[in-house]
């Protein structure tokens, strides 16, 4: 790993990246993390999250403390990454509509369809501003993951992940990381 390499798994939020820290976890990557926000029927394995990441938008000074280790940043603020540190982003991608359908049911909520249509263009539109700006950074690898390939094809998934990183183990132990009965919200017919 390179100094100051930071490893960033982003994506929308309940687009896989509890999954994917677990996975690097389980791996032996450090992460950081202060455990604030705990494991809960919505994520059993935990959320991995670092507080201070929320307002990424008024202070990075934290970002030192992620130097060689991997941090859950979500999509949205992806652009606030200071340009001192290399980053390698893995970007995960998930079906929209199994994106909405896991908000709805962590916050106890339906939206009707108007509304629902309203967040899929709006996160569309907010992906494809994200993955043109990341475009053009010189410090930053991404790959791209999808939630589907990593529950279905993980071996396949995770070999790629394990070459991007430079991190044989990923492939030897993530795999023990992935649960498919934890995907309680995925559309079927997309499969």
């Amino acid at each position: 790993m390179k100094d100051k390499q930071i490893i960033v798994v982003s994506g929308l939020p309940r687009s896989g990246t509890s999954m994917m820290m677990n996975i690097l976890h389980q791996s032996g990557v450090e992460i950081l993390t202060d455990s604030i926000r705990v494991a809960d029927e919505n994520n059993p394995k935990g959320y991995y999250e670092y507080e201070p990441v929320k307002k990424m938008s008024s202070d990075v000074s934290w970002i030192h403390l992620a130097e060689n280790k991997a941090v859950k940043i979500i999509a949205q603020l992806l652009k606030y990454l200071p340009s001192s540190h290399h980053y390698k982003i893995i970007f995960m991608q998930r079906d929209i509509a199994e994106v909405i359908a896991s908000q709805q049911k962590m916050l106890g909520k339906n939206m009707d369809a108007k509304n629902t249509d309203i967040l899929v263009i709006t996160f569309l539109k907010q992906i494809e501003n994200i993955k043109a700006w990341l475009s053009k950074q010189t410090n930053i690898e991404i790959i791209f993951l999808n939630h589907k390939d990593i529950i279905y094809n993980t071996k396949e998934a995770l070999n790629k992940l394990s070459i991007f990183l430079d991190n044989q183990s990923i492939l030897n132990t993530g795999i023990k990381a992935i649960e498919t009965n934890l995907q309680r919200n995925k559309i079927t017919d997309s499969q």
